[in-house]
């Protein structure tokens, strides 16, 4: 099916006339074709396991119970935009007070990354990343389901690899009167991109079930930049950069 806007309803359907944000507008319009290539929708999720099923989970291997959850996910979510676009998370919340240990998993279209302002005006992607999905981190707030307990930490780690990776580097800042652009660099490179350290563990098992998306390496190369200019989010010009193969010597070749 084709999305179509009509002359009666000319930019409303995509926001008025205001500035847009570029990973936004990516995410709506996945949404918009999962929703119309999507052939399990009348299924609907899901229902919740059980409080025994939710025991036997949390002593399987991450990733045999990751990709278990995937393919409840995937249950109500067959489209080839879920399958290419899409990965997950393992989110692990351990009690420091009685060691009760809650896995849950999130897919993802896209991964945020915010960035923090350096002495130095710049930062690495790697680093970015670890700082996600590689260093624990308190939940204020949260208390243990099992001893009530005030203070579990999470570890979020990556269980799911798409074949198309979307980061997002998020430079939006609110400082408590308005919104602001973080102009830190970030360095990251153009090929070979690993995210093998943010992986969770095979834990020394794979099963012949798991499809690539579950089996490193997991290698990217860039072929797409989109880049902001402008001073602040609501202002400015988006340019895209992207890498094609130039025909006539068979090398890449960047365009913008």
């Amino acid at each position: 099916r084709n999305i179509h806007i009509s002359a009666a309803e000319p930019a409303e359907k995509f926001g008025g006339e205001r500035q847009q944000d570029a990973s936004e507008f990516a995410g709506w319009l996945l949404d918009q074709l999962h929703t119309d290539l999507n052939y399990s929708r009348a299924r609907g999720p899901l229902m919740k396991l059980t409080a025994s099923q939710e025991a036997v989970r949390r002593e399987q291997p991450a990733i045999q119970s990751s990709w278990m959850e995937w393919q409840r996910f995937c249950y109500a979510n067959g489209s080839v935009i879920k399958r290419t676009f899409f990965g997950q998370n393992s989110i692990t919340i351990t009690c420091p007070h009685c060691g009760y240990i809650q896995k849950t998993w999130d897919p993802w279209g896209q991964i945020t990354i915010p960035i923090q302002n350096t002495p130095k005006g710049e930062a690495s992607l790697q680093n970015l990343l670890t700082d996600i999905h590689a260093k624990p981190s308190t939940l204020e707030g949260y208390r243990c389901d099992q001893c009530k307990q005030v203070g579990p930490t999470t570890l979020q780690k990556i269980s799911r690899c798409p074949d198309i990776l979307i980061l997002v580097l998020g430079r939006n800042e609110w400082n408590g009167h308005e919104h602001l652009k973080k102009k830190t660099v970030v360095r990251f490179p153009l090929d070979g991109l690993s995210l093998d350290p943010y992986f969770i563990s095979l834990d020394g098992r794979e099963s012949e079930r798991l499809d690539d998306s579950f089996l490193a390496p997991f290698t990217y190369d860039c072929y797409v930049i989109i880049e902001h200019f402008g001073d602040n989010p609501k202002a400015g010009h988006y340019v895209a950069l992207v890498k094609e193969l130039d025909a006539r010597n068979g090398k890449d070749k960047w365009f913008m």
